[in-house]
């Protein structure tokens, strides 16, 4: 009898160890739950769960208003002559991203093209207009490190560096018939190279479980190059060094756990005083696919 009471009294100890320690394991669950839920940047599609990793790829279509340095065709009675001004264009540039995180390092790479033109009068002795046609390539690569610990007001900071590569392409010919080249010839050719390197600062502020903004701005130095030719004349190249910034402001949604719709608008520019500037205004919408793992 008393050998049994002991095993009794053995096993209802073993019983209470074994439900106190699945109780305190689902309070840890839930405890864990409850700050992920909280902490609502987790569910930012571009935010990986920690220790865990994320990939992706999205499409974008960008509406572009450029301002930029351009060569111009001046034609007088004494011949052509080229002049720098600025011009300002209006079009579109379209492209993809892709994207991996692992905890709280994520980084893109993305590739974009865009195609502008139009037509300008000029007042001269002869009088004229000319056509004009801007072709834009961008690389962008970027790394983001988020900064939980640093969380003030719902928003989580983070550190942005990466590269930029952005090639303006350009053409100019004349319109008027009375005035031929050839027909209407290309006139002017000019072509810019930048290589960017930034760094910054951002963060994102989610809402909801399905909503939030994301918005960061950086400096760049710039490295610029280019050439330009009119007719009956050599090649012109120059180069130099310069700075610049840019910035993001982007309204997520996720439509499910794997598709995210995208909203945002980007400013951006270059100067110095042996480069040709430039700056750019675009509003932007993009879907994307992320996968968690």
């Amino acid at each position: 009898m008393e050998m049994t009471k002991k095993g009794v009294c053995t096993a209802l100890a073993a019983a209470c160890v074994l439900t106190a320690t699945a109780a305190q394991a689902a309070s840890d669950q839930v405890a864990e739950a409850r700050t992920q839920k909280e902490d609502l940047v987790y569910t930012d599609p571009t935010v990986p769960q920690p220790g865990k990793w994320l990939v992706g790829a999205n499409a974008e279509d960008m509406f572009v208003v450029m301002n930029y340095d351009s060569k111009s065709s001046l034609v007088t009675n004494s011949g052509i002559t080229t002049a720098t001004t600025t011009s300002t264009v209006i079009g579109n540039e379209v492209g993809g991203t892709f994207t991996a995180g692992y905890g709280n390092l994520w980084g893109f790479i993305t590739y974009r093209v865009g195609e502008f033109g139009g037509t300008r009068d000029y007042s001269s002795s002869l009088g004229y207009k000319e056509d004009y046609s801007v072709q834009t390539s961008q690389i962008e690569t970027r790394l983001r490190y988020l900064v939980p610990e640093l969380k003030f007001w719902g928003i989580t900071p983070f550190v942005i560096g990466g590269y930029n590569y952005t090639n303006v392409d350009s053409s100019l010919s004349i319109e008027t018939p009375r005035i031929s080249f050839g027909g209407k010839t290309s006139l002017l050719r000019w072509n810019d190279e930048y290589h960017s390197f930034f760094g910054g600062l951002g963060g994102i502020a989610p809402f909801t479980e399905s909503l939030g903004l994301r918005a960061d701005a950086s400096a760049a130095y710039v490295r610029g190059s280019g050439s330009y030719k009119a007719p009956f004349t050599t090649a012109n190249t120059w180069s130099g060094n310069g700075y610049g910034g840019e910035g993001h402001v982007t309204l997520y949604y996720k439509i499910s756990d794997t598709w995210t719709a995208q909203l945002g608008a980007k400013g951006e520019f270059v100067t110095g005083d042996s480069i040709d500037a430039f700056g750019a205004f675009g509003a932007y919408a993009n879907l994307g696919y992320t996968v968690h793992f």
